[in-house]
């Protein structure tokens, strides 16, 4: 089964609604504290990895974190390989309703960007040669002092080979 961009959203949102921390989580960010905001954010990521799975992409690169308040935003540098389909995936905690995604190649050029209003950015690229990429996080919008956010990239070999 593929998943498209907004059925593996929709299948995000279902996976939070039902697991069973998420029923036992405080109702604000503010009462959790930067670890277990961390856990949740990592938490989310492995919720993907267990979707991207199913369409053969595989968890490449650790999974970067941070917190930014809104209006933020950070760049952190990417190697990516060559001659493979990449799906970045970005999540953020629950106080965080709009989390961005941009990702920067050779002079600075925008190869690719998810600026949609929502909290799940996923960015799709294939790379023909190796390099290192800039990907920015920008939180667009924040309900607290800062939000956490997590990313990480997954991969497969261009047109769909397995590793």
């Amino acid at each position: 089964m593929r998943y498209t961009r907004r059925g593996l959203t929709t299948a995000i949102a279902l996976l939070a609604l039902v697991s069973p921390a998420a029923a036992q989580q405080p109702q604000s960010e503010e009462e959790l504290t930067v670890e277990a905001r961390q856990q949740r954010i990592t938490a989310q990521i492995d919720d993907m990895a267990d979707l991207l799975g199913q369409e053969a992409m595989f968890p490449w690169l650790q999974l970067f974190t941070g917190r930014l308040p809104e209006g933020g935003s950070e760049r952190i540098t990417l190697s990516l390989d060559q001659d493979r389909d990449w799906e970045i995936v970005g999540v953020c905690d629950q106080a965080c309703p709009n989390l961005d995604l941009a990702l920067y190649g050779r002079d600075d050029e925008m190869l690719v960007e998810d600026r949609l209003p929502d909290d799940i950015p996923l960015l799709a690229v294939t790379t023909r040669a190796p390099g290192s990429f800039q990907l920015e996080i920008i939180m667009s919008e924040c309900e607290s002092d800062f939000c956490m956010w997590g990313v990480r990239p997954f991969s497969r070999r261009s047109g769909g080979l397995r590793d």
